[in-house]
């Protein structure tokens, strides 16, 4: 292992922490993969093997009827899925696998969040924007809300 490796496990560690755990990253999941991340190259796929576990729970729970179970742990491996390639480009293909899996994991939760959410593709000039609309049912007509998962977590906007 190079230092320069080492460092980028342990600065992405210091530096993305607080906000990963903040947004639904189970703070032992953190630490564990983190502590066992001894190189850079390795921290995509750990992080795809803790998403398996709770993608895994998901659908277990999904399949015995627990629907709040199964969105905690399709949303957990859908937030595991994006922070392993969240920053790490160290294999274009599994980068886009783990891509892919956030996006389809995280549409099994739209239906079942606080709001009910569904997921929008927004053409603009040529290209597709995605979205997740969400509306609560005691709101009117004229008041819906957006999250946009943008380059890297759900941002919430009300109109």
């Amino acid at each position: 292992m190079s230092v320069e490796t080492g460092n980028r496990v342990q600065v992405a560690a210091h530096h993305w922490r607080a906000r990963f755990v903040a947004n639904g990253i189970d703070l032992n999941d953190f630490d564990r993969t983190v502590g066992k991340t001894t190189e850079w190259k390795d921290w995509g796929p750990n992080w795809r093997a803790v998403g398996e576990v709770h993608e895994a729970l998901g659908r277990e729970a999904e399949q015995h009827g627990r629907t709040v179970s199964a969105t905690a742990g399709y949303q957990r491996a859908s937030w595991c899925y994006h922070l392993g390639k969240f920053l790490w480009f160290e294999d274009a293909r599994q980068h886009a696998e783990l891509r892919e899996r956030s996006v389809a994991v995280y549409q099994k939760t739209l239906p079942n969040l606080d709001p009910p959410a569904e997921r929008l593709e927004i053409p603009f000039e040529g290209h597709i924007i995605p979205d997740t609309c969400a509306a609560p049912k005691r709101w009117t007509a004229r008041r819906w809300c957006c999250w946009s998962r943008g380059s890297t977590h759900p941002r919430r906007s009300s109109f």
